[in-house]
């Protein structure tokens, strides 16, 4: 890491694979104090939250002891990805990964003028994925609320606390938990405890263009894992571990176990329409008896992309994707058999599998327009197209995280507690 005129930070640029901004990690280098303040203050001034689709599972292995694999299925544009480190004082070590389209500037800024400082600052405090040096490993997913005739969400979450005048030790925007619990908590269920009862939680509202709340796997050393999940102003943790059994080799994977882009918690899983994912959680749930090591979650995660949806080779029920899907052109409309009433309705998850012909008319009209973006080399100058995922593998107990940056490169960085 290297300061240039001006105060702005240039960070290291690490290439992985191919001459294209999304095979690009940077390198923010390790950071000795952060002020979180003012960085949670920038957040919260500039946060912009964009819709992703990911998968995320923990398991605890025979061979390689608790890992967690996820996806992280985000358009991709020219903003580059951060691999950062911690070693804050009065903190726990830290390491971890923050990609955002949503707070930080494109890549050709960050080239040729480099990060101020403040959002030097952000880096870590926006991070979705965080491993410590004690093994807790956290990353973060989405799930989008039922949207009401007025506008209002049915799961929106204004505060975990302060809407019943309870204390807390910090209002904190629940995007930004991974590195704060990263940073205090050795274990789950600390995190868990820490997370219902010192902090006052909430997600963004229906103000922003895609508001979604915030949900997480988070896995330990010592073989707890499960999700956790924000909404409702509640903070609810089901368990995805059993207490002292390796679960590789089990048949049945419980609830707490994966995540796609729904709720899992019965009592908010019970009305929710909006329910992206269901396809790739069933994937999941059929490999979940084989996966044995860190090469079985790579290959798992290999056949879970969004991006596949659109393909015929696609391994899961993909109608499930395009829950929330909205269509605003009518000449689209027309091609895709869309009765004009439904122009700008958003499909739930009742219109996509009554109209599963519509629903398919349009993945295949997506479909040729990723083509044709391929075939002439523009698709990744297409913003509001997918292409890939990249992956993370985390090893809680070695302390690990395999990271590759894009789908289509077999080549994977390695980082490690040092």
């Amino acid at each position: 890491m290297t300061s240039s005129k001006e105060g702005h930070i240039h960070v290291k640029e690490q290439k992985i694979f191919l001459n294209r901004i999304y095979d690009y990690v940077m390198d923010a280098g390790t950071y000795q104090e952060i002020d979180e303040d003012t960085a949670y203050a920038y957040l919260d001034s500039t946060l912009d939250v964009y819709g992703g689709l990911c998968t995320a599972v923990a398991k605890n292995t025979k061979t390689d002891g608790v890992i967690v694999g996820r996806n992280m299925d985000l358009y991709i544009s020219n903003n580059p990805s951060y691999f950062f480190r911690t070693e804050c004082k009065n903190r726990y070590k830290t390491m971890g990964l923050t990609y955002i389209n949503n707070v930080l500037p494109r890549y050709e800024d960050v080239a040729i003028n480099g990060l101020d400082k403040a959002m030097h600052q952000v880096i870590p405090t926006f991070a979705t994925d965080v491993m410590n040096e004690h093994g807790l490993y956290i990353e973060v997913n989405m799930r989008e609320g039922d949207v009401e005739k007025d506008g209002s969400l049915t799961f929106a979450c204004k505060g975990t606390r302060s809407t019943k005048g309870l204390p807390y030790e910090r209002r904190l925007c629940a995007s930004a938990l991974c590195f704060y619990l990263g940073q205090r908590c050795k274990t789950v269920a600390e995190a868990v405890e820490y997370a219902t009862n010192k902090l006052d939680l909430y997600t963004p509202g229906p103000e922003t263009p895609l508001p979604w709340n915030f949900c997480f796997v988070l896995a330990d050393a010592t073989g707890e894992y499960g999700l956790l999940e924000i909404a409702s102003e509640k903070v609810i943790y089901t368990r995805g571990s059993i207490p002292g059994h390796c679960d590789s080799g089990d048949k049945e994977m419980r609830s707490g176990s994966c995540q796609a882009n729904f709720y899992v918690a019965p009592e908010l899983a019970a009305t929710q329409k909006m329910k992206v994912g269901l396809g790739r959680y069933q994937k999941v749930k059929e490999a979940w008896p084989s996966i044995e090591n860190e090469s079985d979650m790579f290959t798992l995660l290999d056949s879970l992309t969004y991006f596949q949806a659109y393909f015929p080779q696609c391994k899961f029920d993909n109608l499930s994707e395009f829950v929330g899907t909205i269509v605003d052109d009518s000449s689209l409309a027309k091609r895709i058999g869309l009765d004009e009433k439904y122009l700008g309705y958003k499909w739930d998850l009742d219109f996509v599998y009554a109209n599963e012909k519509i629903v398919r008319s349009y993945i295949e009209y997506q479909r040729e327009k990723l083509l044709d973006l391929l075939r002439e080399g523009k698709l990744h100058d297409a913003n509001s197209y997918w292409e890939s995922a990249f992956t993370i593998v985390a090893n809680c107990t070695e302390k690990r995280m395999f990271v590759r940056f894009n789908e289509t490169n077999k080549n994977c960085m390695l980082f490690e507690m040092k």
